[in-house]
């Protein structure tokens, strides 16, 4: 607690983006650069996750043209949304809440901004940044993204940030419960370069508990095939966002309350 009063009193005014990015060479230098045009203090923190394209050497040489931009790694492969994340303990290193947890605590700033790596930041948004009129205590923003066919919005900035737990399918983000939600005017939106039918090339590697060697892997695995003899096979990257193919899967599952998994962590 001393921690964060300390980072909110010498940081209130900047933000940290934190990105989580794996395999996106085709759209990370956009996402990035659509950043560049910020005034204010901040910080773009890109964690790569794995990658094997070629998205570091692009970073990297993003990072000698822009000091605010930092580089870090998780080299854990991690359970996917869905049933692998279902499947997986939240205090797991392969789990996504303790990779998101990792991610969000290398933000030097009290301001934490969650952003996609096929994110692209429009100029109206660029410009609500710069304003500085964002800045308020124990605050969160619900800000709209913009897909080719659908407009949807989460929250993504927001000021302090507690940590993450795991809910069914994936993380949640907690925050303060007093903290007060404010929602952007439509006119600062993300740009977001993604579609539901778009499979991401690592959606279809071979899985971490299928290569690694471990008890843990095992007892995944096990519950995996457990999860898909009770409720179906799951369609290739099916826990997405605003994908209405899941709600039959939630709703199955969290009627029916299978003790040989954690729903919530």
């Amino acid at each position: 607690m001393v921690l964060k009063i300390i980072k909110y009193i010498l940081y209130m005014k900047g933000i940290s983006f934190i990105v989580r990015v794996r395999n996106e060479e085709n759209i990370i230098e956009k996402c990035i650069r659509s950043l560049f045009n910020l005034t204010i203090p901040h910080e773009i923190n890109i964690i790569l996750h794995c990658c094997t394209d070629n998205t570091e050497s692009i970073v990297k040489k993003l990072s000698e043209e822009n000091t605010n931009i930092n580089i870090y790694k998780y080299d854990k492969k991690i359970s996917r949304p869905g049933y692998e994340n279902l499947a997986t303990d939240a205090s797991s290193e392969h789990s996504i809440v303790k990779y998101y947890n990792y991610c969000f605590k290398t933000g030097k700033y009290f301001w934490l901004f969650k952003w996609d790596a096929d994110f692209i930041a429009s100029s109206g948004l660029i410009d609500f940044l710069n304003s500085k009129s964002w800045d308020y205590e124990n605050a969160r923003y619900i800000i709209q993204y913009k897909m080719k066919s659908t407009v949807s919005a989460e929250n993504y900035l927001f000021c302090p940030f507690l940590h993450c737990t795991k809910n069914l399918f994936w993380e949640v983000i907690i925050y303060n419960s007093s903290s007060t939600k404010y929602i952007l005017d439509e006119q600062y939106f993300i740009y977001h370069n993604s579609e539901l039918d778009k499979v991401k090339s690592y959606w279809l590697d071979e899985p971490w508990y299928m290569t690694e060697d471990s008890d843990e892997a095992r007892v995944v695995k096990k519950r995996i095939e457990q999860l898909t003899q009770d409720f179906g096979k799951e369609p290739v990257g099916m826990a997405r966002a605003l994908n209405p193919e899941c709600d039959s899967f939630c709703i199955n599952i969290l009627n029916s309350k299978p003790n040989y998994v954690n729903i919530r962590s």
